[in-house]
């Protein structure tokens, strides 16, 4: 009898020791890509598990660069509920080094800063952004092909296309009429890149993104040559193609 007293003891000791730490786990999932397509697409799952002791950071981190045959990497990190912030690594055997995954907590959002910029979204949610902030994140939203109208100080107006696309290195570059970019950045809203036009031709282009991701207008300037005056011009009415 005593032993069986003994049995039962030790049952529900273990019983409430597990019970709690089970009844505190708590999962949250989010997807992002780096806004490519085909062989240039990137995705990342990022899994934050709270614990009793704690929050740890799992997932994949998914390079599609043969078809059906995409790599895939385990991601471990951090995340620190305090700060918002979460710091983690994506192990790659076909990489040399780890790949760095951070980003920091926005609401239902993680904004994902490497290893690039994007939105990843809380699975099972659609977020509205709160009023007066863009519908869209840049950084994602200007990939791809923008068609729109140039008008310059020299009187010439025509159509142009402008595409931009993410390296693999994260970095984004892209092509103005078929003359490559090498040189982009995005700050906020606004894209800003330069480019050589010829050997002495430098040509300097800014958009400013709309909130709704898929319009845009902006400016240029074009110099050298020896050319005394630069010329100017605008971008009107660019749309996402």
């Amino acid at each position: 009898m005593r032993n069986m007293q003994r049995v039962m003891f030790v049952v529900l000791a273990v019983c409430l020791f597990v019970l709690p730490t089970t009844a505190q786990t708590t999962k949250w999932t989010y997807h992002a890509d780096n806004g490519a397509e085909g062989l240039e697409r990137e995705e990342v799952t990022i899994v934050i598990t709270q614990r009793a002791n704690g929050y740890e950071v799992s997932g994949e981190y998914i390079m599609r660069r043969s078809g059906a045959d995409s790599r895939r990497c385990p991601i471990r990190g951090q995340y620190s509920p305090n700060t918002g912030r979460l710091s983690a690594r994506a192990e790659c055997p076909f990489q040399s080094e780890q790949i760095a995954v951070s980003g920091f907590k926005r609401g239902n959002d993680l904004q994902i800063r490497e290893p690039w910029e994007s939105v990843a979204r809380l699975e099972g949610t659609k977020p509205k952004p709160p009023s007066g902030e863009p519908t869209a994140d840049v950084s994602t939203s200007i990939l791809g092909k923008w068609r729109g109208t140039y008008h310059n100080s020299r009187g010439k107006t025509g159509d142009s296309s402008i595409t931009f696309q993410r390296r693999n290195d994260g970095k984004i570059k892209g092509e103005e009429d078929g003359t490559p970019i090498e040189e982009v950045t995005v700050n906020g809203n606004v894209v800003s890149w330069t480019y050589k036009a010829s050997s002495c031709l430098t040509f300097e282009g800014r958009l400013t993104i709309k909130e709704d991701g898929k319009t845009a207008s902006g400016e240029y300037k074009a110099s050298g040559c020896d050319d005394p005056a630069p010329y100017t011009g605008t971008y009107s009415d660019y749309k996402k193609q």
